[in-house]
Formats: structure tokens, sequence, C-alpha cells
């Protein structure tokens, strides 16, 4: 879904750096579109690019709208446009247009004057736009092949992605920004290479979100493991950078590994991390390791985690197809509102009395899937206790006392030292001011207007207590009335 953004500068944003990235394009050998001779590259041929915005139109609106803001204004998306020919010359004098490729670029303008929530664009805009390009002429008025990219910095909606095709005269390609903070190009399979290049992302940018979104998954690490297809769709990426990328950290980091799991890459821990300030095992013990096959602890700790790894990604697809089947329910339940024939609400009812069923069979599954995961993640724990315990190894209880002791002596040490500095200092008041100060600091503050009386440094002391102007006399309390002595009560006998 496209970050539905209401600062005009993001819009503007998108737009420059869509429209510098179209421009480098025009030099890659990647950039392939249809020409009269086929799919070529447009570095084949000589261009001649022609650029326009549509600026003065978006300050003309805001001038209908009544908005005067210069400030928003220049923070405005300039609608930007890039028309390039693709030209031939033979025998050095005649030239021949061969094809042509246009970038257009649409903006919510009406909703970034007036504040409001930017909407994606339509399919009945988009196609008023697209029918408004004139196709290019060749020689004797024959149309040549035209390949047009359309930029929404607020995305589109689905009927809209439909107009994403390859014709004989006309390719169009939609492009639009998505929320992981990366790019979204919409084609036909067969310009499956143009829309990777498309891309104004370059492939670091898309590396550093994959690791981003790796550290950030420490609870999905934690509790079971991380699926590339769940990442590839968070991060609106292709699965195989995905697999690429977690391969490496599971290869760069201690304690994680990338294995599949029905088909399905997962990255997840495998192993404890080694405790800082933990002491390296002895020679003895490696050799005994290495003869032995290894810690029997470590290899417990693989195992389960390569279950729990697997039982998390089983119950992944379990949650979801329950979600699947609960939005099929719901679907069933506005048609058995807005349908009146009693015929279809009966064949309504039995299919969701079915459907009902099968949601009760996946939770049952998915419950079982959690008291799995939930079992495997207890016996880890034990594990982790134990690895933890054998790794650091404490100092004894004679040591212990020892060390206690002495602190005992330096405590009292400084207790002693701090008693004498107390008596050195007894002369001054508890607000850190000597009396002499604080009379100075009482006979100051006469002048001192209220609004201006520092209220919070001062605290009442027996010489703040006196009658003067800052702090008038106050009324004493009465006092509390004497207790009445109980008399005692006789005690029977």
């Amino acid at each position: 879904m496209t970050p539905m953004s209401s600062d005009p500068q993001w819009h503007q944003q998108r737009e420059l750096e869509l429209l510098r990235h179209f421009e480098t394009l025009l030099t890659d050998r990647r950039f392939v579109v249809d020409t009269t001779e086929g799919r070529r590259a447009v570095t084949q041929y000589r261009k001649v690019v022609a650029k326009n915005d549509r600026s003065a139109e978006v300050k003309r609106r805001m001038m209908e709208l009544g908005s005067s803001d210069f400030g928003l204004q220049r923070a405005m998306p300039g609608l930007p446009s890039v028309d390039v020919e693709l030209r031939q010359t033979r025998w050095l004098v005649f030239e021949k247009l061969l094809g042509q490729v246009k970038l257009i670029t649409h903006a919510p303008v009406d909703d970034l004057i007036l504040g409001k929530e930017p909407s994606p664009l339509d399919a009945k805009r988009a196609r008023a736009m697209l029918s408004a390009i004139p196709g290019p002429a060749g020689k004797a008025g024959r149309r040549v092949p035209q390949t047009i990219v359309l930029l929404s910095t607020s995305g589109f909606d689905r009927d809209t992605l439909a107009l994403a095709e390859r014709l004989s005269e006309r390719t169009v390609i939609l492009v639009e920004p998505n929320a992981s903070g990366g790019w979204t190009v919409h084609g036909t399979p067969e310009t499956k290479g143009v829309l990777d290049a498309l891309d104004p992302e370059p492939d670091d940018g898309k590396k550093r979100r994959i690791r981003d979104a790796i550290a950030s998954s420490k609870m999905e690490l934690a509790s079971g493991g991380l699926g590339a297809e769940r990442l590839a769709a968070r991060l609106g990426l292709p699965l195989d950078k995905i697999e690429r990328e977690l391969k490496a950290v599971a290869s760069e980091t201690p304690g994680l590994s990338a294995k599949r799991f029905d088909g399905r890459l997962v990255l997840y821990r495998d192993a404890i991390a080694t405790v800082p300030g933990a002491k390296p095992m002895p020679v003895i013990d490696k050799l005994k390791a290495i003869f032995t096959g290894g810690d029997p602890i470590d290899k417990k700790v693989a195992f389960l985690s390569e279950r729990r790894a697997a039982i998390t990604q089983q119950r992944d697809v379990v949650q979801d197809e329950l979600l699947a089947l609960e939005n099929h329910e719901g679907d069933l339940k506005e048609q058995f509102k807005k349908n009146d024939s009693t015929i279809i609400r009966r064949r309504l009812t039995t299919q969701m009395l079915q459907l009902r069923k099968d949601i009760e069979r996946k939770a049952q599954m998915l419950q079982m899937l959690n008291q799995q995961i939930d079992v495997a993640g207890g016996y880890l724990h034990n594990l982790e206790l134990i690895k933890q315990g054998n790794s650091i190894k404490l100092p004894a209880g004679e040591d212990m006392a020892e060390y206690a002791a002495k602190a005992e002596e330096v405590l009292a040490e400084l207790q002693a030292e701090a008693q004498v500095a107390s008596e050195l200092t007894g002369q001054v008041s508890t607000t850190g001011m000597t009396d002499e100060e604080q009379a100075l600091y009482e006979e100051l503050m006469k002048d001192v207007s209220p609004k201006q009386a520092d209220t919070t440094s001062a605290q009442p002391t027996a010489a703040s207590n006196q009658p003067t102007a800052a702090n008038p006399q106050r009324e004493s309390a009465p006092p509390l009335p004497p207790v009445p002595e109980k008399k005692p009560t006789p005690q029977a006998n």
C-alpha cells in the first residue's frame, strides 16, 4: 500500500527522484523498448529529448481554491514530463522516427492544497491522461511504437493497475512509491527487465532496507524464524534479493542459520551466542568434543531450533489460510444481506456453514501448532539456562567472604571520614548557606517583587520563619487539646 503522505514536498521529492533516474536510463543498455525494428535498447538510437512541466497549472489551481501561500507553492509538485524520440539517421541526411518513450507524472494537487489525505489515482482519471497523449507518427503517417511511463506519487487503485499492458503500438508502465520506502513498478511479464531498470532505488538501498528489517525482527527470530516470503511481501522487493540477503546475514552472524522448510527459506537462531566474559574452552575439552561428536547440549539446541522454525512456518501458513477463510465468511455475510432471494440466501447459508467448519478445523490446527512451539521454546529455554550456567565460572564462597570483609572495612573508614567532615561543616545550614549568608539573602529578598521571587531555591529555615516584609508573621496554630486520661476499668473478681 502506498504511503498517503500529505506533505507536498514529499510528493515533489518523489517526482524529482524518478525524473533523475529516468534521465540516467537514457544511457543505460538495460532500458529496452519497442521500436519499428523490434525491442531495442535506447542507446542504439539518437535521442531527441523534450522536457516540460505543469507548474503553471498547479499555481492556477491554487488560486482557484483560494490559496496564496508562497511556501506551499514552492513545495508543491511541478508535474514534470519528458518526451524522448528515438531517431536514426541514414545517408547522413534522412532521419527516421523509430519509437517514442514518454514519462508523465501525476500528484493529488487538490488534496495537497486543501490539506486532505491524498487519494490514489483512479482508473477514470488515468484513462483520460493516457488518451490525451497523441501517438507519434513516423514516415508517411505510420504510427510508431510508444512506451509510456506513468508515475503517481499517491499510488494507484486496484482498477488502475489493469491499465499496465503491452500492445502492438503502446506499452504502459505504472510506477508508484510503496509503504516500505521503495518503489513498485507495474507492467507485463515480458517487460520485466525494463521494470527492474525503472526502479529508482539502487541495489545498495534495497540491501540496507533488508538489513534494517532483519535487525528490527528480533522478536520473530527469537520466537521461531523470519520467512523470506513474508519479508518480501512486507518490503515489496523480489524474493531472490531477500533470500540472498538472508543467506548473507546467516553466514556473517554467529548463531543464525538460513534453511529451507517446505520450499521456503527461513532465517532462525540455531545456537546460543557466546556469553561475554566467558572463558574459552580448554584444549582437553575441545579434543573431547571432537572425538565424542560435540557437546550434546549444542546438538539439542540446534535440533530444537530447527524444528521450532519449521513449525513456525507451518503456523504462518495456517494463519494466512484462516484469515482468508474469515474474510470469505465476511463476504458471504454481505452477500446474504444484499440479496432478497430466498434461494440465494439458502445457498449462501450452506456455503457459510461449511466455511465455519473449515475455520474451526484451521483454528484447532493453529492451536496445536502454537502448543508445539511453546513446548519447543520451553525446552530451549532450559537448555539455555544450563549453557549459561556452565559458561561462566563464578568465584568460590571463600573468596566472596574474604572480599565482603574487606568491603566492610572500607565502608567503616568512609563512614568515619564522613562524620568528621560533618562536624567541621556543622555551622552550615540545611540550605547550603551559613547564618550570615542566610540573613543577607533575606535582606536582598525584600527588594524582589513577588513575581520574581525565587520560591524554589530557598527552603524554610529558622531565620526565614522570622517576621519580615517578604515573610510576614505567621499566625501560630492553636495548641492541640490534651488527651484525657483513661480511667481504669474495674476488673471482675
